[in-house]
């Protein structure tokens, strides 16, 4: 491995004290848009599956 710091690590003492609250915060809200991506992503599937189904059922 290297020696080099990872890049929150250079965040981390950048911060000093308040790096950890810091860090804590940044990963939640990262996590939150995770989640609505996520979400975002099966609703946009959804509704791209829903019209084909209309149409295989127009053709029927």
């Amino acid at each position: 491995m290297s020696d080099t710091p990872h890049p929150l690590e250079e965040i981390a003492s950048a911060l000093g004290d308040k790096a950890p609250n810091s860090i804590k915060e940044v990963v939640k809200v990262l996590n939150e848009l995770i989640v609505k991506l996520v979400e975002a992503t099966t609703e946009i599937k959804t509704r791209n599956t829903q019209p084909s189904l209309l149409k295989q059922r127009c053709k029927r």
